[in-house]
């Protein structure tokens, strides 16, 4: 008994250091200014290994740019919402680009193939909805975060989806802003019958 408990915690303590040794790498990486290896050092990562990153303050900028290759990335769409959230300007663009990839792999495939289930869609929706609706942050991260929702809601049947699709289409052609406006009607093709409640 005594002997699998300790081949137990071995196996474990060896999981964490590989975690730790691919982090390191990841941060190496990312200082060097090789984006590349940044994302492969991502595509052997988990999401729980690059959340706590992601979700720390500030949010680390490597975990950021590594999450769409992660292994199971749509788990990270909701940290990286967070992060879009962010004061910094830059830590912001970047988690809302790398969430936008994201975004757009799981629009393309199917939902349940990713095993998404529909109370993650919604919640990804609703969060990048309330960042492309909110004035106070910037136009391109508010234009990002409404790409990735309309493009998750383009996905789902949900009458509130739809609600939140076409709030976000509404929000951009009134609010003023010449830019937004054009964008809106860029933005209005990625709606389909199904999330198109006009």
């Amino acid at each position: 008994m005594f002997r699998i408990v300790t081949l137990l915690v071995g196996a474990a303590l060896g999981v964490l250091a590989s975690s730790d040794n691919s982090s390191s790498r990841l941060t190496a990486a990312y200082d060097a200014g090789d984006l590349a290896a940044v994302q492969a050092q991502g595509s052997m990562l988990t999401a729980a290994a690059l959340r706590p990153a992601i979700d720390a303050d500030p949010p680390g900028l490597p975990a950021i740019w590594a999450a769409p290759s992660a292994i199971d990335r749509h788990a990270l769409l909701s940290a990286l919402g967070r992060a879009a959230g962010h004061w910094d300007h830059h830590v912001a663009t970047t988690a809302a680009l790398s969430a936008r990839s994201i975004a757009r792999e799981l629009a393309a495939a199917e939902l349940e193939t990713a095993e998404v289930l529909d109370a993650e869609l919604d919640e990804w929706i609703a969060m990048y909805g309330v960042l492309a609706t909110n004035p106070q942050r910037r136009n391109d991260v508010r234009v990002l975060a409404a790409e990735v929702a309309l493009g998750l809601a383009a996905s789902s049947e949900s009458q509130r989806n739809a609600a939140t699709s076409s709030g976000i289409i509404e929000s951009f052609r009134t609010s003023g802003d010449a830019e937004l406006v054009r964008i809106a009607g860029d933005l209005a093709v990625l709606l389909t019958p199904a999330t198109d409640v006009r």
